[in-house]
């Protein structure tokens, strides 16, 4: 006759203890430290977070206004303040182009063919030395609302500039390559 397992035994017949896998520890373990030790650790990481902060608030840009104008580009020696011609504010790049520059003329009493030429006139004599040699043609793209005015000066390749008429005053962009090799 069989004898009835007892209690306390180990129903699969094993007596010996399981065996324990060892822990995998990617970092070496660190020697205890004290209670001065913890308090040092602590003020070491607080004084890195602050820093963290700081580098972190001084890089990035700002939401001020001034941050989304555009800046000036950079150009050859501004011929419009020679005597007769009408000075302009420094062209800016134009968003979403590799080469296209623009900018508001002065203010303008009425949006006709004169005041079409003129403004064009104006951003030639900006970039041009010689702007009143050679010859103009306007095109009329919406009335003198929206104006492109081509100029062929002496020597030099066409040169196209477009206009839009605004509250007041003509808003010009054009290739900035052609613009600023003018002669």
């Amino acid at each position: 006759m069989g004898t009835a397992p007892r209690p306390e035994a180990d129903v699969l017949g094993s007596d010996r203890e399981p065996r324990r896998l060892p822990t995998y520890r990617p970092f070496p373990r660190l020697p205890r430290l004290g209670q001065r030790g913890q308090l040092a650790l602590g003020v070491l990481v607080a004084l890195a977070l602050v820093g963290a902060v700081a580098t972190l608030k001084s890089s990035t840009p700002s939401a001020s206004p001034q941050a989304s104008i555009p800046l000036p580009v950079r150009t050859p020696p501004a011929y419009d303040r020679l005597p007769g011609r009408t000075p302009i504010p420094l062209p800016v790049h134009v968003p979403m182009s590799i080469d296209v520059v623009g900018g508001q003329l002065p203010p303008a009493p009425a949006a006709t063919f004169d005041r079409a030429l003129a403004a064009a006139n104006a951003v030639l004599g900006h970039y041009c030395l010689h702007a009143t040699e050679g010859e103009r043609s306007v095109e009329l793209l919406d009335g003198y609302r929206h104006v492109l005015v081509t100029a062929q000066l002496a020597g030099y390749e066409k040169i196209a500039i477009e206009l839009w008429w605004t509250v007041g005053s003509y808003r010009w962009q054009g290739e900035g390559s052609t613009l600023r090799g003018c002669p």
